[in-house]
């Protein structure tokens, strides 16, 4: 009776495991069934203003729109990056090539950090929306706008934020990187001292970390242009 029961458990897991995996399959190849491939040939063109969005790696879409001089790309998923995102971007008189576009769980503590590096070629201007979610718009002080020496813009210069949390750029060539610090500017004054400290800590060490990132991109695209 015993070896029974041990039999009947032993058939119970081996069953639920199979149809487990089997599930997992299916969400698996429906997603995929459901994503449009891409790889850095593929353009996404603004016609009517000049432009046109590039991606320096492969990835990946649930559908990609074009309504009124604005892509949204809906699950966008690149290869270098380990999540999908929703982008809104445009362009004007200008050529966009992204490298990386990634951010943080929607269920994290720090759940709106958000970081795109992209190049331009063109004096024009670019528009960026990464789809936060907020609840409320946010404050200038948690975007940062970083140029490849490290070099933070104030915004103001060469950026604007607006009340839907579009970042308009201008009058800047070459690589840039734009970073969401994932934390809310307005809450700041209400927290406990060790509180507001740590929140500095932490966006001191993006703000590095930002800066390297944007630095090893730079590094790697001035060789390919040189061909080392």
């Amino acid at each position: 009776m015993r070896a029974i029961n041990h039999r009947s458990v032993k058939l119970g897991i081996a069953t639920f495991v199979t149809v487990a995996l089997f599930c997992i399959s299916i969400s698996h190849t429906v997603e995929a069934q459901n994503s449009t491939l891409f790889n850095p040939t593929d353009s996404f063109i603004i016609s009517d203003q000049n432009s046109s969005i590039r991606f320096a790696t492969n990835g990946s879409y649930s559908s990609a729109t074009l309504q009124d001089g604005t892509w949204l790309f809906k699950d966008l998923t690149l290869y270098n990056s380990t999540r999908s995102n929703d982008l809104k971007i445009s362009a004007s008189n200008s050529n966009v090539l992204i490298y990386t576009y990634s951010a943080s769980s929607p269920y994290s503590q720090f759940s709106r950090f958000a970081i795109i590096i992209f190049s331009v070629e063109g004096l024009g201007t670019q528009e960026f929306n990464l789809c936060l979610n907020n609840s409320q718009p946010t404050h200038p002080s948690e975007w940062g706008v970083v140029l490849p020496d490290g070099t933070f813009l104030a915004e103001g210069k060469n950026w604007q934020l607006s009340t839907d949390d579009t970042i308009l750029i201008s009058g800047l060539t070459g690589n840039v990187t734009l970073v969401h610090y994932g934390f809310d500017a307005s809450e700041k004054g209400d927290l406990p001292f060790y509180e507001e400290h740590s929140v500095a800590l932490v966006t001191l060490a993006v703000v590095a970390i930002t800066i390297i990132i944007s630095s090893i991109i730079n590094y790697k695209v001035q060789r390919s242009q040189y061909g080392h």
